[in-house]
């Protein structure tokens, strides 16, 4: 988007068409995953410490079945 902007003089409205993102998404602060994601990390960590043989699917069924909003394709709890 930058490249487009500033090395193109293109405006911001036709460089995010150009993409294909929203103008919104574009002016969206970044989350820092490591924050948004802590109490999963934390989850995860405890469970292969006390687990050390249980791989990454075994590990995202238990959690699942505890804390169903989780989801293994996000990382993150979801939000209903």
């Amino acid at each position: 988007m930058r490249y487009l902007v500033e090395v193109h003089a293109r405006p911001l409205r036709r460089s995010c068409d150009c993409v294909g993102l929203s103008r919104a998404a574009w002016y969206w602060p970044p989350l820092d995953w490591t924050v948004r994601d802590a109490e999963l990390i934390a989850a995860l960590a405890g469970l292969v410490e006390d687990h050390p043989g249980w791989g990454f699917w075994k590990c995202c069924k238990f959690l699942r079945r505890r804390r169903s909003e989780w989801n293994h394709k996000s990382e993150s709890p979801r939000v209903s």
